[in-house]
């Protein structure tokens, strides 16, 4: 044989032979990386991290605002959370002396006496209506009794109303013992206050006595408390509105002060 064709042939057997083995060591490498896998399930690969890109050189500069909370303001939202979750949820139940007619709303007596005091309150009150006289929304107390229900409040206040002047006593009496059961079955951890009714700066009809003394007596059935607040307008034309029915927003501070007393030590905190 020729020597150049030797030397080819040569050649070609040791390309041939480092090819065969640089196949066996990347066979023999898998096969340990294989077996490694196979061996340590829980090891796992860890990718290279690449360093941030750094900002252009002409780029603005960003202040980091200091999220560290003050110890004080943290300890002044907690008092705050707390107390708000202590704060009786009231609702009071009425007629338009209690929902402040003919004034700004947030003048009614209850909303003055919910200011003072930091309940969470919802004024249910509706011009016109009583236990059994429909109000202006075509409703009696009884509707007012079930939207407060749904509110699942500590406090219910409810208020006798000279709307039911003129209507049958033992039908006022029925009502009225009506609303108050189902308040005291429907919300038997509630504290329910029932309230004389307001009349004005004159004389009390008869049948208004008639009424309160009814409530009373519902009251009492159901162990809620019952308050008579008077009249603290009485003989003050000047605090009575020109229909001589509804307080001033003069006279409602008036009235929110006196009931808020005589309540005082009844509600609880």
């Amino acid at each position: 044989m020729p020597a150049q064709h030797r030397t080819r042939l040569l050649v070609s057997a040791g390309v041939l032979l480092a090819a065969v083995a640089l196949v066996g060591a990347v066979s023999l490498s898998n096969s340990r990386v294989a077996s490694a896998q196979g061996t340590h399930p829980a090891v796992s690969v860890v990718e290279s991290v690449q360093p941030p890109l750094a900002p252009p050189a002409n780029a603005p500069s960003v202040a980091i605002p200091d999220v560290t909370a003050s110890p004080v303001a943290t300890a002044e939202a907690v008092s705050a959370g707390a107390a708000a979750a202590t704060d009786p949820v009231v609702v009071a139940i009425g007629d338009s002396i209690m929902d402040g007619h003919g004034v700004d709303p947030d003048q009614a007596w209850p909303v003055l006496l919910a200011d003072q005091n930091t309940w969470q309150f919802a004024d249910l009150a509706t011009d016109g209506t009583g236990f059994v006289r429909l109000g202006n929304d075509a409703n009696t107390f009884e509707a007012q009794v079930t939207e407060a229900i749904g509110l699942d409040p500590s406090v219910v206040i409810i208020s006798a109303s000279s709307n039911d002047l003129g209507e049958d006593n033992a039908d006022i009496a029925d009502a009225s013992t009506s609303a108050l059961e189902q308040l005291h079955t429907a919300l038997p951890q509630a504290q329910i206050i029932a309230l004389s009714a307001f009349w004005g700066d004159t004389a009390v009809p008869e049948q208004l006595l008639q009424i309160d003394s009814d409530l009373d007596s519902a009251a009492q059935n159901v162990s809620a408390s019952y308050v008579d607040i008077g009249q603290p307008l009485a003989g003050q034309p000047d605090l009575m509105q020109s229909d001589d029915v509804h307080p001033t927003a003069d006279g409602l501070h008036v009235l929110a002060s006196a009931i808020g007393t005589d309540i005082a030590g009844v509600i609880s905190h």
